[in-house]
């Protein structure tokens, strides 16, 4: 089952642009009121594909849909990849009302609010990666790699969403200025790459290695397309 977990109070903070000093006082009450209201509020739902990849002039072609992945970046990411997998999570539409209603009232609880939500976003995107690595114990993933993230053109975003057929089974869709509704959704694209029998038996060591990062990303932060300008990087 995909939940929420554990919503770290840190990163809440990055989020909300604090660097270097834990949250406390009125904040770590904004922070439990925020979290008890979101998961009131939310209703977590995730679909996912898996495809066979194949490359092309144009890019990274996705065996059996309309969808090439084009750019430098994910031409990198995937390399030496065989598989992907093609995701969409979603906090659902409650949050969105919610962050909405708090815009207009109280701006200081909106701010923590939304950035608790981006948190938990992370989370569920992490957790269902978690539950296809079980289904495939075979396999190894690469970062989740977004539209819009690098050189991977936003406007591929229609694109993920009619392969999916996301309005259906998760109810999420695109706005007429191309951006995801429920807002508090995220669509990815994994790359999955055999497991040799060497990283079989290493495979604690590299997920220790892999978890150095400031975010939910499965990278490390010197290996990610974002780390000038992410503010949660650690270099």
């Amino acid at each position: 089952m995909i939940e929420i977990g554990t919503i770290d109070r840190n990163i809440v903070a990055r989020y909300i642009g604090m660097k270097g000093n834990a949250p406390e006082g009125e904040l770590l009450t904004l922070m439990d009121r925020a979290e008890k209201d979101l998961k009131e509020d939310t209703a977590p739902a995730v679909t996912y594909k898996r495809f066979d990849l194949a490359k092309g002039e144009d890019g990274i072609a996705l065996s059996g849909a309309s969808l090439t992945l084009s750019g430098r970046d994910i031409e990198k990411l995937l390399s030496d990849c065989g598989e992907a997998v093609l995701m969409c999570a979603t906090l659902g539409p409650k949050v969105d009302a919610r962050i909405r209603k708090l815009s207009a009232a109280d701006v200081a609880m909106a701010l923590v609010y939304d950035a608790t939500a981006s948190v938990a976003i992370d989370n569920i995107c992490d957790s269902l990666q978690a539950e296809i690595a079980e289904k495939l114990p075979g396999y190894e993933q690469t970062m989740r790699f977004s539209p819009g993230y690098g050189d991977l053109p936003l406007e591929l975003q229609e694109s993920f969403i009619n392969v999916l057929d996301t309005k259906k089974r998760v109810g999420v869709s695109l706005t007429e200025g191309g951006m995801l509704t429920p807002v508090k959704t995220v669509t990815a694209v994994v790359g999955l790459r055999k497991k040799s029998e060497l990283q079989e038996k290493d495979c604690e060591s590299n997920l220790v290695e892999e978890t150095k990062r400031g975010c939910g990303l499965a990278v490390t932060c010197r290996e990610c397309a974002r780390k000038d300008s992410c503010s949660m990087a650690v270099l």
